[in-house]
């Protein structure tokens, strides 16, 4: 079983998309279910989680739509003002709906195990020793998990699983395979490769692995995570 824990979706015509812009070129365009349902049949995914790309709440409105009319998005994970007077309410709302599974504050650097600096190499200043203890540290909290995501685009162009290894082995072992969920930051994953591509490498990785690891990364932990009904139309 396979899940896509991390993905979006955008019109660039509705008012809330103020990103890609013309400079993400590979990406500035529309991207839907249409355009993403091939992908999950191709490489045997059956679900993914829906994630929010702007700050508006009509932006999550919008998702959450989606997913009523596609049974792969098997979660949606919005964006709320938390600041606002009505963000319990509006919380409150969001949450009536089936498939609504939480908030995600516009944070991007703690996104995708925490963008580690991996086209800088290991001796910048903020490179793979850094950023390992740090991840050390939030291992240590039983309450958190990590998802394996976007590390292809925090790479050099043509990066190659001997590029990444150091930083997934090293969420590996601080994490374990009960906290680690496979995604793929689809569209934006097409800055840097295709999803296939993606999909080879983190099989590659994990080849050597048990197999229930195997299985906790490539869905279990989102489905348990996300409460996910694997049931997808994908």
């Amino acid at each position: 079983m396979r899940i896509d824990a991390h993905q979006h979706f955008w019109q660039l015509r509705n008012s809330f998309c103020n990103w890609p812009t013309p400079a993400e070129a590979a990406i500035y365009r529309d991207f839907g279910p249409d355009d993403f349902a091939p992908l999950l049949r191709r490489h045997q995914v059956e679900a993914s989680v829906l994630v929010q790309a702007a700050p508006a709440l009509d932006e999550t409105k919008y998702l959450l739509g989606l997913a009523d009319q596609h049974d792969f998005i098997g979660a949606v994970v919005g964006w709320v003002d938390m600041e606002s007077r009505s963000a319990t309410r509006q919380i409150r709302e969001l949450v009536r709906h089936e498939r609504f599974r939480g908030i995600r504050p516009m944070l991007p650097s703690i996104d995708h195990g925490a963008k580690p600096a991996i086209r800088d190499g290991h001796s910048a200043p903020d490179g793979l020793h850094g950023w390992a203890l740090r991840m050390s540290l939030f291992a240590g909290l039983p309450q958190v998990s990590c998802k394996l995501s976007g590390l292809l685009t925090e790479a050099a162009p043509a990066a190659t699983l001997s590029d990444l290894r150091p930083y997934l082995d090293h969420l590996y072992d601080v994490f374990g395979p009960e906290r680690l969920l496979w995604g793929s930051d689809w569209p934006v994953l097409g800055l840097a490769a295709e999803y296939g591509h993606w999909v080879d490498t983190v099989g590659e990785w994990l080849s050597d692995k048990p197999t229930a690891a195997q299985a906790h990364i490539w869905g279990g932990n989102a489905r348990r995570i996300y409460r996910i009904d694997t049931k997808g139309d994908a």
